[in-house]
């Protein structure tokens, strides 16, 4: 259901022209910027999104932008891993990826064995790990191997 849901919302936002408002928006507001700071922003914008609806969801409205933009400042490959990397690091919530989904639907004696309180005290502090890690040695390994 989260999958289908998720397309949905994501062909939604394309076929609506939403898609192209926010990437004209960020180029707009990235203009000039260097690879880095515009890798800084969406990043972080993939790692809030992620968190809180499901990582494939927000792969499919934010990976097309960020290819487009990604081209405008010449470095698509770039962009396009770091923020798939950072999309899988997203785990704050049960509902950001489906293996959190799934050991929140676990149960034991009609209790789940992982509530939401665990997935944030550890969920939202690891997406900050990989976040940073993104932005520091995936950049620096992307940077040096030509991406």
């Amino acid at each position: 259901m989260l999958l289908g849901g998720g397309l949905s919302l994501g062909t939604v936002v394309d076929s609506s022209g939403l898609l192209l408002v926010v990437g004209d928006t960020m180029s707009n507001m990235l203009d000039g910027a260097s690879v880095f700071v515009v890798l800084l922003a969406f990043s972080s914008l993939v790692a809030v999104l992620a968190n809180f609806i499901s990582s494939t969801v927000s792969a499919v409205l934010l990976l097309p932008v960020i290819a487009t933009v990604g081209v405008n400042v010449g470095h698509p490959r770039m962009l396009v891993i770091l923020c798939v990397f950072m999309t899988s690091g997203a785990m704050g919530l049960a509902v950001s990826s489906f293996p959190n989904a799934n050991s929140a639907s676990i149960r034991m004696n009609g209790e789940s064995i992982a509530q939401n309180s665990d997935f944030i005290k550890t969920g939202f502090f690891m997406s900050l790990v990989v976040l940073v890690l993104v932005n520091t040695v995936g950049f620096g390994l992307c940077s040096l191997f030509g991406f």
